[in-house]
């Protein structure tokens, strides 16, 4: 069986988003305004043509 580590796991889908042209981005919102700022980024990878979460 062929297990990998939970943390290369991690790292290697990061590499993966990022060769495919993705930036993390982290930004503090209202909870008020989180589902609404969740629905704009669905709409802007929508946009894109992508459907990564």
């Amino acid at each position: 069986m062929n297990a990998t580590a939970a943390k290369d796991r991690k790292q290697q889908e990061r590499d993966r988003k990022r060769e495919a042209g993705l930036v993390p981005v982290q930004e503090w919102v209202h909870r008020d305004d989180a589902e609404r700022l969740r629905k704009y980024a669905a709409k802007l990878r929508k946009a894109r043509g992508r459907s990564e979460a």
